[in-house]
């Protein structure tokens, strides 16, 4: 298998929830610990988690989880920030790293088996990038190989990682994943995940 990252991007200052999404409980645990859980047992080589935001609130339930972690004080610049950190961080721990999967903490319905199947889709074709696709457009969670580390870290702070995929649209293969379409924004959000339960 080659050596894969993941990054989960959790640096987000929940401004339309008004607190930590991070930290709301879903079926026992945090998104945080969820998030994390589903990508529990698959064949990755390094994970790592980039927060920002609410970092006091934060940092207790990250020391819980025991993966490594990285603070982006710039987190307020935006999504092009913690992308940058995340890869920056995770290439230091492991600078083989052949691809990364980045993923977010508000998108629970997003199951192991899919992330396992973007997986395998990325060993198929090692090039490529592997974007889920929901609702007719695209986005995270995504697959970058290695080639396009340098166009991540060349990122504006504000945009994220659908601004490089939409540039290289012609070496994406895209992947249903109609579950991709649900985040936690607001509070009827969190609701609507609570009545899945």
């Amino acid at each position: 298998m080659p050596n894969i990252g993941l990054i989960l991007l959790a640096a987000g200052s929940s401004s339309r929830l008004g607190r930590a999404k991070q930290l709301l409980d879903w079926k026992g645990e945090s998104l945080l610990a969820h998030s994390l859980g589903q990508s529990s047992g698959l064949a990755l080589s390094q994970r790592l988690v980039v927060y920002g935001a609410r970092r006091l609130e934060i940092e207790p339930h990250l020391e819980q989880l025991e993966v490594p972690t990285t603070f982006n004080p710039d987190w307020r610049s935006g999504m092009g920030s913690s992308i940058k950190s995340g890869l920056k961080a995770i290439l230091e721990l492991q600078a083989d790293l052949e691809g990364i999967l980045f993923c977010l903490v508000d998108q629970p319905l997003i199951s192991k088996q899919q992330f396992q199947s973007m997986l395998s889709v990325h060993q198929a074709h090692p090039l490529s990038i592997i974007s889920a696709s929901y609702n007719g457009t695209f986005g995270v969670p995504v697959i970058f190989p290695k080639g396009f580390f340098s166009a991540l870290m060349a990122l504006n702070e504000q945009a994220g990682a659908k601004k490089i995929i939409k540039k290289y649209q012609n070496q994406v293969i895209l992947f249903p994943c109609p579950e991709a379409a649900f985040d936690i924004d607001t509070e009827a959000d969190y609701s609507h995940l609570l009545s899945l339960s």
